[in-house]
């Protein structure tokens, strides 16, 4: 192991390793129907579910879009959408363009004002499980809803109780066995208000997944996020844009658990399919 894999490193290095591509490709062994059931068992499906009929515009974009999967549930389920995927994994966009070759996915290079000036600015904005692993997830926070035209979708991680702890080296995941990164809990309260001072943002709908952060998928955190009552969660969070009724932010919250729930003939069905895929 060097020394520069010893402390935490932006997640470019660690998404840019092949085994990426491969550990978040899981789906790509699941039928259409199963894909679906997925992402509308979480907190961030149900949410688009729940308001995508109020969003004008069509252009959708995914920011950390790994091998395209969520591709997959658009084009089929919510196909007056037009999907472009982003990513910063080289080996998952790869895949994505491989697997899905009627696709839009594109490899980031630098940030938002890439995003922008090639792509042009998105009505919908998603982006699940990647604030966590900014080393300043509000500046990045903000990068999203800055982009985005009409809404941002998004799925972060939460604690009720204490301050926000930003120091990487005390807030940090393992992966692939080589590489640490940043893994950030925000204190849900002080997420809301870096939220509210966007001026364009109208609403905010939060929903969270209570469960224990610390521990979890080599996960190395502030100790009190190994408690309970410290109220840490995977959280959804919807954001609307446009005019505010007054000067307040419509704020509200709809905790719920989530998880896909599959019976034994759906895993059946996933392992034979699985290994017809594999024997393409």
């Amino acid at each position: 192991m060097t020394a520069k894999n010893m402390h935490t490193v932006s997640e470019k290095d660690a998404w840019g390793d092949q085994t990426h591509a491969d550990v978040f490709d899981y789906l790509a062994a699941m039928p259409t129907y199963m894909v679906r059931r997925h992402y509308e068992s979480f907190n961030e499906g149900r949410l688009l579910n729940e308001y995508a009929g109020g969003i004008r515009g069509d252009a959708f974009f995914e920011i950390g879009c790994a091998t395209g999967e969520l591709y997959r549930y658009i084009s089929r389920f919510m196909s007056r959408f037009q999907y472009t995927g982003f990513d910063i994994s080289a080996p998952a966009i790869e895949r994505a363009r491989a697997k899905f070759p009627g696709g839009r996915f594109h490899l980031l290079t630098s940030g938002f004002d890439e995003i922008r000036s090639l792509y042009g600015q998105p009505d919908v904005l998603w982006c699940r499980d990647v604030v966590m692993h900014q080393e300043d997830p509000y500046a990045f926070l903000r990068g999203l809803i800055d982009l985005s035209g009409e809404a941002v979708v998004l799925r972060l991680r939460t604690r009720d109780v204490g301050q926000t702890v930003l120091d990487v080296e005390r807030s940090c995941q393992l992966h692939w066995d080589r590489f640490w990164v940043p893994y950030i809990v925000l204190n849900t309260d002080e997420m809301v208000r870096k939220i509210k001072e966007s001026a364009d943002v109208a609403s905010i709908v939060v929903s969270r997944n209570y469960e224990v952060l610390g521990g979890q998928n080599y996960r190395y955190l502030p100790k009190e996020l190994y408690f309970t009552d410290t109220g840490t969660a995977e959280t959804a969070v919807f954001i609307r844009k446009g005019p505010r009724a007054g000067e307040s932010v419509n704020v509200s919250f709809r905790d719920r658990p989530d998880r896909p729930r599959y019976g034994i003939v759906d895993w059946l069905i996933r392992k034979g399919y699985a290994s017809l895929k594999g024997k393409r």
